[in-house]
């Protein structure tokens, strides 16, 4: 059984599991004193060897989670990376069969139905295929950045996003297309912090980097379904089609980008929760 000081007065009789939930819920931490049977006398709870175990058992939890998160949400990414990068192909293909078909290299009517039915029914596969793992991913990202986000926490008791609202500026962006850089900046530079770092020329390039690629796929996006016709005459049909492939590259630049953050963020996080001597009860 343990006793406490909160606001000076003790605190107690409480059970190992209350203790634990009170050092969670941050009612104690490792500057509280507290007296156990067999202490000569009070002592801060973060030279108890239960504060070690308990927080190692907690790091051990959020690395797991962590590392969970990381792993399906960077599949998501590099799958959908693939998917846009046959959608390019897919796209030239078909670039290439409206000048065959332009030049007349077409013996029948036939043939051109054929082919237009083959391209056709392979852009529709990787559209749904596309569809779905983008539904995943949003899924997976909303999880990461939660888990990040809630890291971040635990390292600064002072970070100024919740997790909870942190992910839901990143599905729904635009409400405030400034929160997303500043929230995953501030999240990388918790993470340097805790590890005694400061954020780096080439740090703040990633997130402006980052940030560029998700905007600009965005805007192309909705550019070249709203403003550029899809229809027409060939020229408009070569025009959409190419401002198409440009659309799909930018989109494969921001999800590289998106990989690398995830990286980055994780990578340094993982050191914190791995490292045997914390940096932050140093």
């Amino acid at each position: 059984m343990w006793y406490y000081v909160k606001n000076d007065a003790k605190k107690g009789p409480i059970s190992d599991a209350a203790l634990a939930r009170l050092y969670e819920d941050g009612t104690v931490n490792k500057d509280t004193l507290v007296w156990t049977q067999g202490n000569k006398e009070w002592m801060p709870l973060g030279s108890c060897v239960f504060y070690k175990a308990l927080n190692s058992k907690r790091e051990s939890a959020l690395l797991r989670g962590l590392r969970l998160r990381n792993a399906f949400f960077r599949t998501s990414l590099i799958t959908l990376i693939a998917v846009f990068c046959a959608k390019i192909c897919l796209s030239i293909e078909r670039l290439n069969f409206l000048f065959e078909y332009i030049d007349g290299k077409f013996a029948s009517k036939a043939l051109v139905k054929v082919k237009y039915l083959e391209l056709f029914y392979a852009d529709s596969l990787t559209f749904l295929l596309a569809l779905a793992f983008a539904v995943l991913a949003i899924f997976f990202g909303y999880s990461w950045i939660v888990a990040c986000a809630g890291n971040a926490v635990s390292f600064n008791k002072d970070f100024p996003y919740s997790p909870k609202i942190a992910a839901r500026s990143f599905i729904i962006p635009f409400i405030n297309l400034i929160s997303p850089p500043k929230i995953m900046y501030a999240v990388l530079a918790s993470s340097l912090a805790v590890l005694r770092r400061k954020p780096a020329a080439a740090d703040i390039a990633l997130v402006g980097l980052w940030y560029f690629f998700n905007i600009a796929a965005i805007a192309l996006v909705a550019i070249n379904y709203l403003a550029v016709p899809s229809t027409g005459g060939t020229e408009i049909l070569y025009a959409h089609m190419t401002f198409s492939i440009c659309t799909y590259g930018i989109i494969v630049c921001a999800l590289i980008f998106w990989i690398l953050l995830v990286y980055r963020v994780s990578y340094l996080q993982k050191i914190f929760f791995s490292d045997a001597k914390n940096p932050a009860d140093k």
